[in-house]
């Protein structure tokens, strides 16, 4: 397995070298998984600024007009939420917050969206920005289905806390 491992980090990086001479769509295509593979496996090792790196390698290669189509949103989706996270791994939260908002604005679903929201309210609430969290994780929540009062009076948490 470490020799495969290997492998598909020298195919990678060797390909993304050159990247820039691949014109057709199905090779860019193939770069673009082969990327998000190498950054999975680049994840498994803890290797998150390198996961990273493939990660944007396999976003880049792909035109803009093909991301997010019927037939590229699963790979655009892998690649960009594991994106929010390895930049959340890495400590580049303006980044990760501006990958979020690619896939707040593409994703078909709100399952589709969840996983990179919850790691923004988590980038949000540990960056200092704990008023933000919750007001995002608030949001989030109601549209889960969960509803709060903007300012609960004394009596309405009472009532919570006795359900």
């Amino acid at each position: 397995a470490d020799v495969d491992d290997a492998v598909i980090f020298i195919v990678a990086d060797q390909l993304n070298k050159g990247r820039n001479l691949i014109q057709t769509r199905e090779e860019k295509l193939e770069l673009a998984r082969l990327n998000l593979g190498a950054a999975r496996k680049a994840k498994e090792n803890s290797a998150f600024y390198p996961a990273a790196d493939y990660l944007n390698a396999g976003i880049s290669v792909m035109d803009k007009s093909d991301r997010w189509t019927e037939e590229t949103y699963t790979l655009s989706l892998s690649l960009y939420t594991l994106l929010v996270e390895m930049e959340r791994c890495v400590g580049h939260c303006d980044t990760c917050y501006e990958t979020v908002h690619h896939i707040v604005m593409h994703g078909r679903s709100l399952d589709d969206k969840i996983p990179s929201l919850l790691v923004q309210i988590d980038a949000l609430g540990s960056g200092g920005k704990a008023t933000r969290a919750i007001g995002e994780a608030t949001n989030l929540l109601g549209q889960l289905g969960e509803r709060f009062p903007k300012n609960p009076g004394k009596i309405a948490i009472g009532l919570e806390f006795m359900k």
